[in-house]
């Protein structure tokens, strides 16, 4: 069962043909437990991709680009969950954002991904003692 202090703010789900209706199911969840929560699905390469587009917006803005302009273009999500077949790693996904993200795998294709699937990997994320790389 999820404690009421649920900390989770960002959660990315990495892979590619999860079902429209679980994705609708998880993330009323999720805003059930915290109004403030982000779902993000995620095909592998979003976090180069999305980085190298908002560092091309900088630089053609002319001006100086200073370490809060990184950080605002990073998404930088609580939790990662891979989901398919693949384990091996995250691929280039969240390549910059993920520094202090708890990353978990699930063998689970996208397709077969439930709200039930997700259930054990929240209650394990809210279970963790977190310490940021301390």
């Amino acid at each position: 069962m999820l404690m009421p202090t649920f900390t989770l703010n960002n959660l990315a789900i990495v892979g590619n043909g999860f079902c429209d209706d679980e994705i609708v199911r998880i993330q009323e969840y999720l805003e059930a437990l915290n109004p403030n929560a982000r779902l993000i699905f995620v095909e592998p390469g979003f976090g180069r991709q999305n980085f190298l587009s908002a560092l091309k917006n900088l630089i053609l803005a002319d001006k100086p680009i200073t370490e809060k302009d990184i950080i605002n273009i990073e998404f930088q999500p609580d939790l990662i969950i891979k989901v398919g077949f693949d384990q091996n790693s995250l691929e280039d996904s969240f390549a910059v954002g993920a520094s202090y993200a708890e990353i978990a795998f699930c063998s689970l294709a996208p397709q077969d991904f439930t709200l039930e699937a997700l259930k054990p990997f929240l209650e394990d994320f809210e279970n963790r003692k977190r310490n940021f790389g301390v």
